[in-house]
């Protein structure tokens, strides 16, 4: 026994036509109450085809499109919910482009973002995800670095810094090293 031929109404076809593009086709079958199959035969049928390719959707294309002046990668693949991989590509085929200096905006953006969310992780108390240096422990460096110059031991990862009796000793760069909460002590020599 032959199954009964599908007639599809005007309405039908319009919905087919004007969603096809921009909604995965389990989601049409249900909405015009018919199997994937036949919405699959009547888009071949009339010559549509998927704005995307594969898991991507004309909305991904067009957020992509839309956040890409003012947004970096990784934020747009978290809204649009695509890996960056995708962004960077549907970013290729659109031939969306960025010049050195809005790159490097981008870049320090998302730099400053991450510094900001483990400035709060430091103040919970939380371990850091990251190794970047943030506020004093950078600035703690830098002046140890400058104190090895002038020929005091730093000991990495301690907070006492040591200097020689014979040694020249810089007061302006010891009280802000102290600020910053590092400490002195002889170098006893034996």
């Amino acid at each position: 026994m032959a199954r009964p031929e599908l007639v599809w109404t005007e309405e039908m076809t319009d919905m087919l036509i004007s969603d096809y593009p921009i909604t995965f086709n389990h989601i049409l079958a249900d909405k015009l109450g018919i199997s994937v199959s036949t919405v699959r035969r009547k888009a071949k049928e009339l010559g549509l085809q998927k704005a995307g390719t594969g898991r991507m959707n004309y909305r991904t294309w067009e957020t992509v499109e839309r956040l890409f002046p003012t947004h970096s990668h990784r934020e747009i693949a978290k809204a649009a919910g695509v890996s960056e991989r995708t962004v960077r590509r549907i970013c290729r085929s659109l031939n969306l482009r960025r010049d050195r200096e809005e790159d490097a905006i981008m870049r320090s953006n998302g730099i400053r973002s991450v510094y900001k969310s483990e400035h709060r992780r430091r103040i919970f108390g939380l371990e850091q995800h990251t190794n970047r240096l943030l506020g004093k422990d950078k600035e703690r460096l830098r002046i140890c670095e400058e104190l090895k110059r002038h020929g005091y031991i730093v000991i990495k990862g301690s907070r006492t810094v040591y200097y020689s009796s014979e040694m020249r000793r810089i007061v302006h760069v010891e009280s802000y090293a102290k600020a910053l909460g590092l400490r002195f002590e002889e170098w006893e020599l034996e």
